[in-house]
C-alpha cells in the first residue's frame, strides 16, 4: 500500500467517524459476537450509557429481554446469509432499553 493510498484511507475513516459522531441519530454497530464496535454520542444520550462503557459489551444491554432471542436469531441469520429481510422504514416500532431500565 502506498503512502498516498494509506493517507486517503485514514482521511476517509476520519470523515466517516466525524459523520457518525456528529449524527443526531443513534448509531450502534455490532460484531459477529453481538459486541458493540461502534456507538455514537447520540446513542450515549438515548441509552444513558457513556461511549467508553458501551464499547465491547453485548448489544443485549440495550434490548428488552422479551426481544433478545428474536434479535439474536436475526443477527445470526444475517451472519450466515449476508442478507436480511428487515428494511429501514419498514421496521415498525423499535424498542430499546435505557440504563435505568426504562424502555
Amino acid at each position: 500500500m502506498t503512502h498516498a493510498s494509506k493517507r486517503a484511507q485514514v482521511t476517509a475513516a476520519l470523515r466517516i467517524q466525524g459523520v457518525v459522531d456528529g449524527s443526531m441519530d443513534t448509531i450502534i454497530s455490532i460484531d459477529a459476537d453481538m459486541r458493540v464496535v461502534l456507538y455514537n454520542p447520540a446513542a450515549a444520550k438515548v441509552f444513558g450509557v457513556p461511549v467508553e462503557d458501551a464499547m465491547g459489551r453485548s448489544i443485549e444491554q440495550f434490548i428488552p429481554a422479551r426481544f433478545r432471542e428474536v434479535h439474536s436469531n436475526q443477527v445470526h441469520a444475517f451472519g450466515e446469509q449476508s442478507q436480511t429481510t428487515r428494511r429501514m422504514g419498514n421496521l415498525g416500532q423499535l424498542v430499546g432499553l435505557r440504563s435505568n431500565g426504562e424502555e
